[in-house]
């Protein structure tokens, strides 16, 4: 019998109990959140930086969704329109010789003395002035073209430099070009993660001050309010023992502050005692794999004490652990004393019991079997036993035999009527052999 449960079920103190677990976990969960992020804050900060640096560098970059390959547009263009401007340039640099001003000039002042001489030098001095025309206008033609290709807003160095910049970002990052924008959005999602954690742990420090305060105001009041049911425990069970002809023997309900376990595997003494505090709690929580840390947290869900029941059977015997000081018929009546009570106080319509007469016999027997007819008046009593004066005292008595045929185990299960019972019952007394001595008393332990 786990004998916390039983002192929460006596008392009416499963809610209270239930809400100081729920509490726990919440602490514990947060509480290891914490130990893994402070755990692994170097490996975190250290990502952070690396993704700090590739942010700050890819939004340096400033790539725009499909430049790579606009920029090899650019720079095919680029390329091609370099031999355009060498043939200008070099067309004009032919029309900007001076011979050829200095000779339309010389030819234009021979014409205008020599004007008499023939009639149509007036004609051909228009046509010289025309070709000068002409040409002034080709040579602005020319630098026109000249000027729009410096006005471009693109220069092939420049654009070469953009290409090789963008390319080599790529290339260290093993993504493509235009996958560089999407590499940006996912390595801001994920410092802005990791960040959080960071930030979160002084979130989560604060949650977990006010679950360690919930946890221990909890958990004073359910020890409070154990060591009251204690006390009416003690009684009630104190009250059953003497029913059950254990009058000297005194029961004792022992809550103490939780001990650590292993000092009992180190030795048979008592736990040594330790200081449940928030201290405490946040020292086993930074090594959770341990075996007795996680022993330690499992009884901790259950609140801050331990719950013995003791006892001594005999005046004068100090009090000691049932188990330990009760010999079978006392122990026996001990678990019908305990499990009286507790049923009292629970919703169960059904109690078992087996063997629970085991070392005991005569008029104890006797008790024990009115007992548990008592009992069974509030709720349904099911006994598994031995012992005739308990079985008399039944309702209905139900037979269990197990037949072994060949390599086949068979079990039957037989209600009795009158005869059978009272056939059994002695049987039960006698043995084998059914006398006549043990019908009669068969029938006197069936007499209602």
């Amino acid at each position: 019998m786990k004998t916390r449960y039983a002192a929460n079920d006596y008392g009416e103190l499963l809610n209270l109990r239930a809400e100081l677990s729920k509490h726990f976990d919440i602490l514990q969960a947060t509480t290891k959140e914490i130990n893994k992020v402070t755990r692994d804050k170097d490996t975190i900060e250290q990502e952070i930086d690396y993704l700090t640096f590739v942010t700050k560098e890819l939004k340096t970059l400033d790539y725009q969704a499909g430049e790579e390959a606009k920029l090899f547009t650019i720079r095919h263009g680029l390329q091609n329109s370099d031999k355009e401007i060498q043939v200008t340039q070099d067309i004009l640099s032919h029309l900007e010789a001076p011979e050829i001003n200095k000779s339309i000039n010389n030819a234009q002042r021979l014409i205008n003395r020599n004007l008499r001489q023939n009639e149509e030098f007036a004609s051909i001095s228009l046509n010289l002035d025309d070709c000068y025309n002409s040409l002034e206008e080709a040579r602005i033609k020319l630098q026109s073209i000249i000027n729009n290709f410096d006005r471009n807003e693109f220069n092939l160095d420049e654009v070469e430099e953009r290409l090789f910049k963008i390319r080599d970002i790529a290339r260290k990052y093993n993504i493509s070009c235009d996958k560089i924008p999407e590499f940006l959005d996912n390595s801001n999602q994920q410092l802005n993660i990791l960040k959080n954690k960071i930030n979160n742990v002084k979130t989560l420090d604060i949650n977990k001050r006010e679950e360690y305060k919930k946890y221990f105001e909890l958990a004073e009041t359910l020890s409070y309010k154990r060591s009251i049911s204690a006390k009416n425990l003690e009684l009630a069970v104190q009250r059953e023992l003497e029913q059950l002809k254990m009058e000297k023997a005194i029961f004792k309900v022992e809550i103490v502050p939780k001990n650590n376990p292993a000092n009992s595997q180190a030795n048979d003494k008592n736990f040594a005692e330790l200081n449940m505090s928030e201290e405490f709690l946040e020292e086993i929580n930074q090594k959770p794999e341990s075996r007795t840390n996680q022993m330690l947290l499992c009884k901790m869900s259950d609140g801050i004490d331990d719950i013995r029941f003791v006892a001594s059977t005999n005046p004068g015997m100090q009090l000691a652990p049932i188990d330990k000081i009760a010999s079978g018929g006392e122990l026996s009546r001990f678990m019908l004393a305990i499990k009286t009570c507790l049923f009292d106080k629970s919703l169960k319509d059904t109690i078992i019991f087996d063997e629970i007469d085991t070392g005991i016999g005569g008029i104890v027997a006797d008790k024990v079997g009115e007992k548990l007819k008592k009992l069974s008046s509030i709720a349904q009593v099911i006994v598994i036993t031995h012992q005739p004066q308990v079985a008399g005292k039944a309702d209905q008595h139900i037979i269990v035999n197990k037949l072994q045929l060949d390599k086949t185990t068979t079990i039957t299960v037989k209600s009795l009527n009158l005869q059978e019972r009272q056939a059994e019952l002695a049987r039960m007394i006698s043995g084998k052999s059914i006398t006549d001595a043990s019908l009669k008393a068969a029938k006197e332990l069936l007499k209602p």
